[in-house]
C-alpha cells in the first residue's frame, strides 16, 4: 500500500473502519536501501503519524512465524479528545491504594 492510498482511505473512513497497511514484518521489511524498503518505511511512518494525532489505533495480528498483518483502526476524533483529558489528569491520593496481601488492586484486576 502507498501512503497516498492510506491518506485517501482516511478521508472517507468512519470510526471503527479497519485497513491493512502491511503484511510481513514491518520492522525488518523497512530496513535497506531498495525502493520497496523506502516505501514500506514511509508507509509505517505515515501510519504512526496518524496514530500520534489520535486518528487511529495501530494493531497487529500474527499470521505465522515472523509474519504479521498490520492494521489501522479509525477512531472517533471526539472520543480521543476526551480520552486525552482523562489520561493526562493527575491521580489523587484517594485513587492510589496500596496492594495488601489477599486484597485486589484498586482497579479490580486479579493479583
Amino acid at each position: 500500500m502507498q501512503p497516498k492510498e492510506f491518506r485517501r482511505w482516511f478521508e472517507h473512513a468512519r470510526a471503527g473502519d479497519i485497513i491493512v497497511y502491511h503484511i510481513g514484518d514491518l520492522s525488518f521489511d523497512r530496513l535497506g536501501h531498495s525502493l520497496s524498503a523506502r516505501l514500506i518505511d514511509e508507509m509505517g511512518a505515515t501510519a504512526y503519524d496518524f496514530y500520534n494525532t489520535d486518528e487511529c489505533h495501530l494493531v497487529q495480528r500474527r499470521l505465522g512465524h515472523g509474519v504479521f498483518e498490520y492494521r489501522a483502526v479509525r477512531t472517533n476524533p471526539r472520543n480521543s479528545a476526551i480520552f486525552d483529558r482523562w489520561r493526562k489528569r493527575p491521580m489523587s491520593a484517594f485513587e492510589i491504594q496500596p496492594i495488601r496481601q489477599g486484597r485486589r488492586p484498586a482497579l479490580g484486576w486479579p493479583i
